[in-house]
């Protein structure tokens, strides 16, 4: 029997390879496949232009969902990854709508099949957080958000949540994490982008 392919990684090493110095790889789950393209090829993070990833908490040390998800996966992103920018729940937690401001803007075609989906979602939330999208934001406007520059650790001792990530200042840095957002320049950005 043959065993299956990550297409996925496969797809990225190739692509990365092809076009060095020339990509910004952006990651908005958890980090299982970045762990194995890194272990499998540690000279893909020197290749890329930048890599930008929405995952971690930083000032605070709070768990966050996609590296609890993939805590092996985590630890291996973060031991290989150069010139990494975190956009972690620290901040993304300050980019949200209510449920008013959400059916404002979205409420004309084609947007109002966003806001279907928003009005299943105010089912059970009282508002929505843009994680992913402040991320991808960064790529193309990265003063939205402040940076401090030093180095993540994902302790496996005991005692510590799987997949908590601890960031430390400090010189000859490969991280830099964002601890502020400009929250009202963000969501000028978002909806011009959108054309809302």
């Amino acid at each position: 029997m043959d065993r299956p392919q990550n297409t996925a990684v496969d797809f990225l090493r190739k692509t990365i390879r092809s076009r060095p110095g020339e990509i910004v790889l952006l990651s908005i789950g958890p980090l299982s496949n970045i762990g194995v393209l890194f272990a499998l090829d540690p000279e893909i993070p020197h290749l890329l232009k930048r890599y930008v990833s929405m995952a971690g908490s930083y000032f605070g040390q709070v768990p966050e969902w996609n590296c609890i998800c993939d805590p092996m996966g985590t630890m291996a992103t973060y031991k290989r990854s150069t010139d990494h920018r975190l956009i972690g729940l620290d901040v993304t937690m300050r980019c949200q709508l209510p449920p008013e401001e959400v059916r404002k803007h979205f409420a004309k075609p084609p947007h109002d099949i966003l806001l279907a989906m928003a009005e299943k979602w105010f089912e059970g939330a009282k508002q929505i957080t843009f994680h992913d999208p402040l991320a991808a934001a960064v790529i193309f406007k990265p003063e939205i958000c402040h940076f401090r520059s030093g180095h993540v650790v994902c302790p496996s001792e005991a005692g510590v949540v799987p997949g908590t990530t601890i960031f430390t200042e400090g010189p000859n840095p490969t991280h830099h994490a964002a601890d502020d957002v400009n929250v009202a320049g963000f969501f000028q950005h978002y909806f011009e982008t959108l054309g809302i």
